[in-house]
């Protein structure tokens, strides 16, 4: 639990930095991020980050099972799996983003696909 708390703070500490980082573009170049504004107005924007906080909960969650599995079990190799398996697990999400900003019209019809996953 500790960790999916851990996790799903960092969403929020990601979405309030990149609210600021919208609000103050002249720091782009300070942190080296540039976004496109139009894609992140409005209730697009709420809801992305509510997705996204919650995705960093779940990604938490998974690396907190490995670091027990290693505690308890001494099992390093189980960290590192569990560790793995949570980046995969963001790439996963990430390109999904990615790809509903390149082709809208299979927005409505993918999306689906990463609420089941």
């Amino acid at each position: 639990m500790i960790f999916t708390y851990t996790g799903l703070a960092y969403g929020i500490g990601e979405a309030m930095s990149l609210m600021f980082l919208l609000y103050n573009p002249q720091y782009g170049r300070v942190f080296g991020m540039q976004f496109l504004v139009g894609t992140f107005v409005g209730f697009v924007y709420v809801f992305e980050r509510f997705f996204a906080i919650q995705m960093h909960g779940i990604m938490g969650g998974i690396i907190g099972i490995g670091f027990s599995r290693y505690v308890f079990d001494k099992k390093f190799v189980s960290l590192l799996i569990y560790f793995a398996v949570a980046m995969l697990y963001r790439m996963f999400i990430d390109n999904f983003a990615m790809f509903f900003q390149y082709y809208p019209v299979l927005r409505s019809v993918l999306i689906y696909v990463v609420f089941v996953f």
